[in-house]
């Protein structure tokens, strides 16, 4: 009986080897890989790099020119150009190499030496000839990347870095905060480029400064007097900022008159509140900014015979009774006539909230 109706199936050419059809989880057969093989790259400096990665090479670095040759075919113009490149980024060694700093560097590789830093260097005098002209420029560069111990070294982060040492100084000469401490060792202390390393320690050792000298005895006075209520300055915030301004500025100038607020000196003759303490809580008050603890830290800074110190001890009633008493007593001499002529008055504060004599 004829088959039913199919399609046209197209002939299969003679001698060819159709592939049967795979079958889940079974391994493809070699005969069915693709055997193509991948392209060769372009091999540059088959035995690594002679010369530093960062080494110009045109517009590109030594590290550069190897990625690039591992992302060109091989045999092609692109990588036979690109092998120019090993006269640069891996020449052979020299048979006599220039002597440069034999005993090793004494700064960092980083330190800039002219228009190379010294580990560039020193990677160039491995592969110069001794008897070169280019030996004896490279040898003129020792004094920056080699020179002996200072008898009097550059006093820079004198108490060691504050930052990481590799926190770049300057992105365009290469120098981090690392380099220029071991670099210092070096330089001698009365040289002008000290003063220049000197001015790089506000980039590697922020914070050694004890930064503008307000108050240096430190407070006299609570720490929250009050200096400027509209933009809620302490006594307290002020020397918290001095911390961070520098000595020099004019906003240290400015800091340093608010010493008469926050560190007046104590009175020769401070007067005489509360002299055996305070019998209430401190923080009893006395009028409506002050308490009994300001009351007697601003006692000595007043001066016993100052008129307001008079109005001072009118307090004591609030804050010691008992010393009040005693000082009641002590004070039952005669006392002399009134006198009419015009007398300093006492402040209205302490006036006002002073105790009406019996």
């Amino acid at each position: 009986q004829p088959e039913p109706n199919q399609p046209d199936q197209p002939d299969q050419p003679e001698n060819v080897d159709v592939p049967e059809e795979q079958q889940p989880g079974e391994e493809v057969s070699p005969e069915t890989e693709d055997t193509a093989e991948e392209e060769e790259a372009c091999v540059v400096c088959g035995s690594g790099l002679t010369v530093p990665e960062t080494t110009s090479y045109g517009r590109r670095t030594c590290a550069q020119v190897l990625l690039d040759a591992a992302a060109t075919t091989a045999d092609t113009n692109r990588c036979n150009n690109i092998k120019q490149a090993e006269g640069t980024c891996c020449p052979p060694p020299a048979e006599d190499p220039c002597q440069f700093c034999a005993d090793g560097l004494t700064v960092g590789e980083d330190t800039a030496a002219g228009q190379v830093t010294c580990g560039q260097a020193k990677a160039d005098a491995a592969i110069t000839e001794s008897d070169s002209n280019i030996c004896g420029r490279i040898q003129s560069l020792e004094e920056t990347c080699c020179p002996g111990p200072a008898s009097d070294p550059c006093p820079v982060c004198p108490d060691g870095l504050t930052v990481d040492e590799y926190t770049v100084i300057s992105q365009a000469q290469g120098t981090t905060c690392g380099g220029l401490i071991s670099d210092a060792l070096n330089v001698e202390s009365d040289s002008n480029r000290c003063n220049n390393m000197l001015g790089a320690e506000e980039v590697c050792c922020p914070g050694e400064s004890d930064g503008c000298p307000v108050c240096v005895d430190g407070l006299t006075v609570d720490e929250s007097t009050v200096l400027d209520e509209g933009r809620g300055r302490t006594c307290a915030t002020l020397l918290e900022d001095a911390l961070e301004t520098d000595p020099d500025s004019n906003r240290c100038n400015n800091m340093k008159r608010s010493e008469a607020v926050c560190c007046p000196p104590p009175a020769e003759d401070p007067c005489p509140v509360c002299p055996g303490g305070i019998t209430v809580d401190g923080a009893t008050p006395v009028t409506d900014e002050r308490t009994c603890d300001n009351l007697v830290s601003d006692a000595m800074l007043v001066e016993s015979d100052d008129d307001v110190c008079e109005s001072m001890l009118g307090l004591m009633e609030t804050c010691c009774p008992e010393g009040s008493e005693a000082a009641a007593v002590a004070t039952d001499a005669p006392v002399a006539p009134a006198v009419t002529t015009d007398a300093p008055v006492a402040s209205p504060v302490a006036a006002t909230d002073a105790p009406a004599a019996a």
